[in-house]
């Protein structure tokens, strides 16, 4: 095998050195892991080697919606490259299906921790709300009472820890486009994802879901 080149080494030298937050406990880690996770930001050299190895590896799928692709994993966490639109001109029922395909403007929790950061262009502005009521036997219709809400813009660098179940999220077009990085804590554990109605607050659908 040829020798790697210092952007390979640098980026499987990341890999490793996360891996390692991961697995000593990525909640007490979680400031150590989102700046590595800002590295990609700041390099895009870096960046452009994860998704050239994801597509030469045939690997570079889509996930859960048409704007988040699988770029690497292991047995500790994934990492997917999110896209962002901005609105621009769209209006009525091309807003809609736009809205719809690419996760904006719904107000939803997770069934795992991940980690984001803003890794090109402005970034898309993402209002919060955490609950801290047991979540478990909610039924459509339920309305979830939030104790705290607030707005992060995941700019350039930015970079967020999300845990599982307690904390919503609603993301909103950002001015340009955008893309962002996850990485997600592989957990063998399932969790109820649930989406809000337009009140965010009103629950609309549930999920039984690992990881998503």
């Amino acid at each position: 095998r040829e020798r790697m080149t210092e952007v390979e080494e640098q980026f499987s030298t990341r890999i490793e050195r996360l891996r390692e937050m991961v697995r000593s406990g990525h909640v007490d880690n979680q400031d150590d892991i989102k700046q590595e996770m800002a590295h990609f930001a700041r390099n895009f050299e870096a960046l452009r080697y994860f998704v050239s190895i994801a597509t030469k590896k045939h690997e570079f799928r889509r996930l859960s919606s048409a704007q988040s692709f699988y770029v690497c994993g292991n047995s500790d966490f994934y990492m997917r490259l999110n896209a962002w639109y901005p609105q621009g001109n769209a209006s009525g029922e091309r807003l809609k299906r736009l809205k719809s395909y690419f996760a904006i403007d719904e107000c939803h929790n997770h069934a795992v921790d991940f980690f984001t950061v803003g890794v090109f262009g402005p970034g898309y502005t993402t209002e919060f709300k955490v609950s801290s009521s047991d979540l478990s036997g909610l039924q459509i219709g339920d309305q979830i009472d939030f104790d705290s809400v607030w707005t992060e813009q995941l700019e350039l660098g930015r970079a967020l820890f999300i845990p599982k179940t307690s904390h919503f999220h609603t993301q909103f077009h950002p001015a340009e486009y955008s893309m962002s990085l996850n990485l997600v804590i592989s957990e063998d554990v399932k969790c109820l994802q649930y989406t809000l109605e337009k009140d965010r607050k009103t629950v609309r659908d549930i999920f039984d879901l690992i990881g998503v």
